[in-house]
């Protein structure tokens, strides 16, 4: 590969052990282990939680000690305020999906590089490239901008140029396809299945489209590929995937990333000696999230000192990264001020062109005319969550209500019990007080969680609401979901006269369909995926 003078120079003068740091990622989890790990000289750090003052804070105290500019990192797929404190919050992809519109695509893509910045994050590993197409998948979904490949290539190649044009570098994910799997890989080693031919013509394409548009990094897949690879072995893992595909086959020159070394279908089924040298090998240049740094960088050390990993191959992935610092301007940021932070993030601009883009989502996939909702209605909102504790990627307030009610309407709010066991005392008081309202309202969350396999709701859930839905003679409600997760949720419960789809929970969503239930503005977003 071609490098520059500035990259040349810089790769020359590192030691070995300089340049085998780089080449890791570690898990930020506090200021005093992050200096501590600077010894090891890594390539950068990955943020998952905080608030925008203390990451702006440990950003530039961090960069400060640094013996080569570091990337900081996050998972900012939807927005930063879901993880980071403070920040803006869009929607989710899928609601992108659902919107199709090109332009507000590329202003999420740039609000959220342009506040990233302002903290000190300079990489983002987004957009997720995955194509939805299996309805029963655990940990995609409503990540996916939808299930028609073009549309997701479409979308995410305009997220990917908003990042960039804010001067973050984009990380496409999850290599070569994460959609057609019902295993979550945070857990256990899932399968793709089907020819090359149909990796051709779904799950690559929009891998191919950001890679013609200059995407800086392509994040690999914890998943088993027989198509590419006929050993029992992820793609993280596999040089066929990580090289003959994605290197020979698809032409990209950027930086390879492995999805978090942490995560089950890695961790459980591979240890640490075999992983790294497997993984640089396999054409991986970026190494992220391993549970010990000094145990992994050891390892590597004493791979290439046995001759397992070759020093070119490490001067590769290492140039590769360095041309990737250069090009975003990483080896001469600056870092930004408190007071520019607290000026400049969450800007009313952005919290305004995020609600216009969350009202472009809402969805109408059924309403036989209960919808919209009349000002005189009674409404009964039943919050309705599949969260059981496990770690979600993101839990916000339920605030729907809150924003239903506003103007002055008439909302009763009732949470399903948690834990959900036990639910037909629940379902029969519902039942019995519904006569009393005009409408229930089913606010159905139903999102991802981590590790979990399953991003639907319970079968204890399904027929306790399908109880509750149960009149008796008389007075019955219309009945109304508003649908904040997972669309494929909504044939799981009958006696529906209207349903709605923002795809998303952001407070953005959630204000957005409460909009749309009070007739302020259209349900005119176009279903993404196949019901």
């Amino acid at each position: 590969m071609e490098l520059s003078t500035k990259v040349r120079d810089l790769l020359g003068s590192m030691s070995l052990a300089q340049k085998i740091g780089q080449v890791f990622v570690f898990t930020w989890k506090n200021p005093a282990q992050a200096q501590n790990d600077l010894r090891l000289y890594p390539g950068g750090y990955i943020r998952i939680f905080g608030d925008v003052l203390s990451v702006s804070r440990d950003s530039a105290g961090i960069q400060e000690n640094a013996h080569i500019p570091l990337i900081i990192a996050a998972d900012f797929e939807r927005g930063i305020g879901g993880t980071i404190g403070g920040a803006i919050e869009v929607v989710q992809a899928m609601a992108l999906g659902a919107a199709r519109d090109a332009q507000a695509a590329f202003d999420a893509g740039q609000m959220i590089g342009r506040e990233a910045r302002l903290i000190g994050v300079n990489m983002d590993y987004a957009p997720v490239l995955d194509v939805n197409s299996n309805p029963r998948n655990p940990v995609i979904n409503t990540r996916s901008f939808g299930s028609d490949p073009e549309i997701v290539a479409l979308l995410a190649v305009e997220f990917m140029r908003g990042l960039q044009s804010a001067g973050v570098a984009s990380c496409g994910k999850h290599f070569p396809g994460h959609g057609n799997t019902h295993v979550d890989s945070h857990s256990q080693l899932g399968t793709v299945l089907g020819s090359i031919e149909d990796l051709d013509n779904m799950e690559l394409k929009p891998f191919r489209a950001a890679i013609a548009a200059g995407i800086d990094a392509i994040m690999s897949a914890h998943l088993h590929v027989p198509a590419v690879e006929p050993g029992a072995i992820p793609a993280t893992l596999s040089r066929n995937v990580m090289t003959g595909l994605l290197r020979d086959r698809l032409q990209f020159q950027g930086v390879a990333v492995t999805d978090a070394l942490d995560m089950g279908a890695i961790a459980r089924n591979f240890a640490p000696e075999e992983v790294i040298p497997m993984a640089v090998n396999a054409g991986c240049d970026q190494l992220i999230m391993p549970h010990d740094p000094e145990f992994v960088v050891d390892v590597l050390t004493a791979a290439i000192s046995r001759g397992d990993v070759s020093e070119d191959r490490l001067n590769e992935a290492v140039a590769r990264i360095l041309t990737l610092k250069e090009r975003r301007g990483i080896l001469s940021q600056t870092s930004s001020t408190a007071a520019s932070v607290c000026q400049q993030i969450n800007s009313v601009g952005h919290v305004a062109r995020a609600q216009e883009i969350a009202d472009q989502s809402i969805t109408a996939v059924k309403n036989d005319g209960a919808v919209p909702l009349r000002i005189d209605d009674k409404i009964l909102c039943l919050d309705i969550t599949n969260w059981s504790g496990e770690r979600s990627i993101f839990l916000e307030p339920h605030s729907f209500p809150d924003h239903l009610a506003s103007g002055g309407w008439h909302v009763c709010s009732k949470n399903m019990p948690y834990p959900a066991r036990n639910l037909e005392p629940w379902a029969d008081d519902i039942r019995q007080q519904a006569s009393r309202y005009d409408v229930v309202v089913l606010a159905m969350y139903a999102v991802i969680q981590l590790s979990s396999g399953n991003i639907g709701f319970s079968p204890e859930i399904i027929a306790a609401v399908n109880q509750a839905m149960g009149w008796n003679d008389g007075l019955q409600p219309r009945v109304v979901i508003a649908s904040f997760g997972s669309p494929y949720v909504l044939g799981d419960f009958s006696r529906v006269n209207a349903a709605l789809c923002a795809f998303s929970q952001t407070q953005a969503s959630q204000r957005a369909m409460a909009r749309a239930l009070r007739g302020v503005i259209p349900a005119a977003g176009q279903l993404p995926v196949k019901l």
